[in-house]
């Protein structure tokens, strides 16, 4: 862990074993290769190699690819995995247990002289044999908001997209590709997504606020705070919110209703880091008068 935050730049793209170590989540975009040890063959769809050629490094633990390199005729996919891995990545540090009990750690960093086959290559055949498999739907939806995280919007999205086909009733899967097609302002998109992850889930607060910022940027006013007031009822912990919300009631012109929700998140939330633009906007309220009602 202390080798990484020394040598891998902030926003790096890492994929890591369990067992390993746990990279910091707000410096890095953190994916854990998923594996089941009473079920074993569960995921081994995710050991397809072209999911992972965005990815900056890999982190290996002996724990778990020990396993699976002991019975090769046993785990074919895992095999083929990490061979491709020495192809495209290359060791740039290994930590033996030492005198200490536990696995061998490496880490692999993605080499850019080798081309390896890209996620979009993977064929449909692959994403239909998987419907129904909730488990690996949502893996490849979580790795889906992570490639759009780190630029490859057109990666994320075309993953996401097979993860809702895998499972439709995921609300988890839909209100991660409504968010990636909120980012990349695909608006008509976004809106069917997040309204049928709203339809599936009503109360997870990611969505609202989704819809909120949304409707924000549609124009529609009570929409927008209708829905950050649904995300602050299912989470009153949620900052993001109540921000969103003030500067919908500002945009409308109902400055009093603003200053109680800035009001109200200073006192909810005296540590926050986004304490100073609170009070620079009650401030600015202070000089435009009571607004509407």
């Amino acid at each position: 862990r202390a080798w990484l935050q020394d040598h891998a730049p902030p926003g790096s793209a890492i994929l890591v074993e369990r067992y390993g170590p746990e990279p910091d989540p707000k410096t890095y975009r953190v994916l854990y290769l998923p594996f089941h040890s009473v079920t074993p063959h569960l995921y081994d769809p995710a050991y397809s190699p072209a999911l992972y050629t965005a990815f900056d490094y890999v982190v290996l633990s002996a724990e778990v690819h020990a396993r699976y390199l002991a019975k090769p005729r046993e785990y074919p996919a895992q095999i083929q995995f990490y061979a491709a891995l020495e192809q495209g990545f290359r060791e740039v540090a290994s930590f033996s247990p030492g005198d200490y009990l536990g696995p061998e750690i490496r880490i692999l960093e993605r080499r850019r002289d080798v081309e390896l086959r890209e996620l979009t290559e993977i064929p449909e055949s692959f994403f239909r044999n998987l419907a129904g498999v909730r488990p690996v739907a949502e893996y490849f939806s979580t790795l889906g908001a992570l490639l759009a995280d780190h630029g490859r919007a057109d990666l994320g999205r075309f993953l996401l997209q097979h993860a809702v086909e895998m499972d439709p009733e995921n609300a988890h899967t839909w209100g991660n590709l409504g968010t990636v097609q909120l980012q990349e302002a695909r608006h008509e998109e976004a809106l069917n997504s997040l309204r049928k992850a709203f339809d599936l889930d009503p109360a997870d607060p990611r969505v609202s606020y989704n819809l909120a910022t949304l409707y924000q940027r549609m124009g529609e006013a009570r929409q927008a705070e209708e829905a950050y007031g649904t995300a602050i009822q299912h989470d009153p912990n949620f900052e993001a919110a109540y921000l969103g919300l003030a500067r919908v009631l500002v945009e409308a012109d109902r400055y009093a209703r603003a200053r109680l929700v800035l009001q109200e998140f200073l006192d909810r939330f005296p540590r926050s880091g986004r304490r100073d633009q609170a009070e620079a906007a009650l401030r600015e309220l202070a000089r435009m008068g009571p607004g509407r009602p």
